[in-house]
């Protein structure tokens, strides 16, 4: 009971010393580290040269040109790649977020570090609602093989 009271009595905005502890474990965590613009941008960069690189298992790349928009939702930023003849070019931060493309994923930016790190994986992200992908079938069965 007393530990109780005390967590009643903490000043509003003060997280009790677990608490503290716990918040600082990543997303296992109550609260969630949010990433920076600048590791987005370092994330997205070595993602894209990863996927560049990638053996699809047989599978073949799509042959006509997509469009890539990337939405980091907590931090309010949006990127734009174009895809063609298997390479994805022209990362870039949009100023003004374009809503047109034919892949669009929408992610924190917590969730992209831990999805490009390994430490979590696409299906199961999509699943939890993590992740966000508009796409048609054939791109989303595609992002499933490179994660």
């Amino acid at each position: 009971m007393s530990t109780l009271r005390g967590a009643m009595h903490a000043p509003i905005g003060v997280l009790p010393p677990a608490y503290r502890e716990r918040a600082h474990q990543g997303t296992s965590g109550i609260l969630r580290d949010v990433a920076s613009p600048e590791e987005v941008d370092r994330t997205l960069r070595k993602l894209v040269k990863r996927l560049d690189g990638a053996e699809l298992d047989g599978a073949s790349l799509p042959e006509n040109e997509r469009s890539i928009l990337c939405v980091i939702t907590d931090l309010d930023l949006t990127y734009r790649a174009d895809y063609a003849g298997g390479r994805i070019r022209k990362l870039r931060l949009l100023k003004t977020p374009d809503g047109t493309a034919d892949v669009r994923i929408s992610l924190g930016s917590d969730e992209l570090v831990a999805l490009a790190n390994g430490k979590t994986s696409l299906p199961m992200a999509l699943l939890f609602g993590r992740i966000r992908v508009d796409a048609n079938a054939r791109d989303l069965l595609l992002l499933r093989q490179l994660f």
